[in-house]
């Protein structure tokens, strides 16, 4: 999917935002999940939160194309319980592959409208919640029974 890296980090930086976790929709007493829904897509479609998060995002990734990746690699291969290779101490993701440099850009450019399609599936999140909160209940009621039925 061309959208899935700004998708993602966009959909993490959000819900990360607004402190919501699916323990969160787990809980009876947390916050209805249409007003959530409703808040997230009006946050989504603010242009000035588009701009901001997509610079945020260019910036980050730009930072992350420059980081040596011999660090990286030791950890990894200290944390599989190998040994590590032997990597140029200067490698990077940009000196490895240059074209990697386009992503910055390309996540500026293409956030706004990947936040403004993440809006519209709030929407109909949204729309979706009664049929959601119905289908939950009916799956508790019939677990229910399934535990008296077999004694438990």
């Amino acid at each position: 999917m061309r959208f899935s890296i700004p998708f993602v980090a966009a959909l993490a930086l959000v819900s990360g935002a607004s402190g919501a976790s699916a323990q969160d929709y787990a809980d009876p007493h947390a916050p209805d999940i249409e007003i959530e829904a409703a808040d997230m897509a009006d946050r989504l479609t603010d242009p000035a939160f588009q701009q901001e998060l997509s610079a945020t995002l260019g910036t980050l990734s730009q930072i992350l194309l420059d980081l040596p990746l011999a660090p990286l690699a030791e950890a990894a291969a200290d944390f599989a319980g190998e040994e590590a290779r032997d990597i140029d101490p200067d490698l990077t993701l940009r000196k490895m592959a240059p074209e990697a440099g386009e992503v910055p850009g390309a996540i500026e450019r293409e956030l706004p409208r990947a936040m403004d399609r993440m809006a519209s599936m709030a929407g109909a999140i949204e729309s979706m919640a009664p049929a959601l909160r119905e289908a939950a209940r009916a799956m508790e009621d019939a677990l229910a029974r399934a535990a008296i039925d077999q004694g438990l």
